[in-house]
């Protein structure tokens, strides 16, 4: 989908997207490649953000976290479907994006593109910051070395980044549609900022694979610290020879679940699942 994207973003550049209006050989070429790039980055923001979401709850076990990261992970998916149609559906019929500019006088129908692109910014930019600051209660009891600090202050800063960029394209909303009688020139701020959040929020949910790519390569500055107390083991409940899941986290890398086992007055313990967190 990002592929897709970059795709019709450079040809909507090679179509003479940053030109006068009057200076471009195909305008309605150029508006409608514009308008598809458009709807992919909804799209793309939104399962990014349903990524990030999913991966919240992959690494945080506490009850309450997940269902406020469920109500949260709704509210995305709902508003990236919504937002999703309506960018579609924004004139009626749909070539009105790229051929309304002709004004022929027909029955074309459009709704308010500025409020529609401002109402989805708004709620964009709060969705970042919600997202954002979500995990960080519980990543604030973590005990690790300052290179793991480091390496999730990172993360947090490239979050922020995202949110940065989201309210300076807000300030660019302003000519993109209804205000504009020139749209290939004025419309280029509005997709300089659009471009950079739209690959800084595709970054953002690969660093932790990034990071483990990274540390085979670069162990010394990426790899894991193997030096004691890096990470936090919880205190697991006395075997009890009953079959009950105990839970011990590695804070910061792994969470592991062993069953202990009853034999001959000994406790046993076997690995049943390890999923990798942070």
């Amino acid at each position: 989908m990002l592929l897709i994207f970059s795709t019709l973003g450079a040809l909507t550049v090679a179509e003479g997207f940053g030109l006068d209006a009057w200076d471009v050989e195909n305008l309605s070429l150029a508006l409608g490649l514009f308008f598809w790039d458009e709807i992919f980055y909804v799209m793309i923001l939104g399962l990014c953000k349903i990524s990030i979401l999913t991966f919240y709850l992959r690494i945080f076990p506490h009850q309450k976290f997940r269902k406020f990261c469920y109500i949260i992970l709704g509210w995305v998916a709902l508003n990236t479907v919504v937002f999703t149609l309506s960018t579609l559906l924004q004139c009626i019929p749909i070539s009105t994006n790229w051929t309304g500019w002709e004004k022929k006088g027909g029955r074309d129908k459009c709704l308010n593109l500025n409020a529609q692109s401002f109402a989805s910014a708004a709620i964009n930019i709060a969705q970042d910051i919600i997202i954002l600051l979500l995990p960080i209660p519980w990543l604030l009891r973590l005990r690790v070395t300052l290179k793991k600090k480091f390496h999730v202050l990172f993360m947090f800063s490239l979050g922020f980044f995202i949110c940065i960029c989201s309210i300076v394209r807000i300030f660019t909303v302003e000519k993109f549609t209804d205000h504009s009688s020139n749209p290939t020139r004025d419309f280029v701020d509005v997709t300089y900022w659009t471009a950079i959040e739209t690959y800084v929020t595709v970054v953002v949910p690969n660093l932790p694979a990034i990071r483990s790519f990274l540390s085979l390569k670069f162990p010394g500055i990426f790899g894991l610290d193997s030096r004691a107390g890096e990470y936090e083991r919880s205190q697991p409940a006395p075997p009890t020879g009953t079959g009950e899941s105990i839970e011990l986290t590695l804070t910061g890398k792994t969470n592991v679940s062993l069953q202990p086992r009853a034999i001959e007055n000994e406790s046993y313990f076997s690995n049943s699942r390890i999923g990798t967190a942070l």
